[in-house]
């Protein structure tokens, strides 16, 4: 955990998609303009990420990332 290399096992095999869907199934009790400014968000953390598996991504690429969109 400190070192931004570990994944609870079970999510681990998870999709950056697959979790951040879960993610916003839970976030969907927030005010309707919320929950629409974090579907925003998450599309483009969806776009870039998506695809790979939780425990795959790691902070430099996430930092890296980050420093484009800036």
């Amino acid at each position: 955990m400190v070192t931004g290399t570990w994944a609870e096992p079970k999510n681990a095999r998870m999709t950056v998609r697959q979790w951040c869907e879960e993610w916003l199934r839970g976030y969907g009790t927030r005010r309707p303009s919320t929950v629409r400014q974090a579907r925003v968000h998450v599309a483009k953390i969806v776009d870039q990420f998506g695809d790979a598996s939780l425990s795959s991504i790691r902070p430099s690429q996430v930092k890296a990332w980050t420093a484009r969109l800036a």
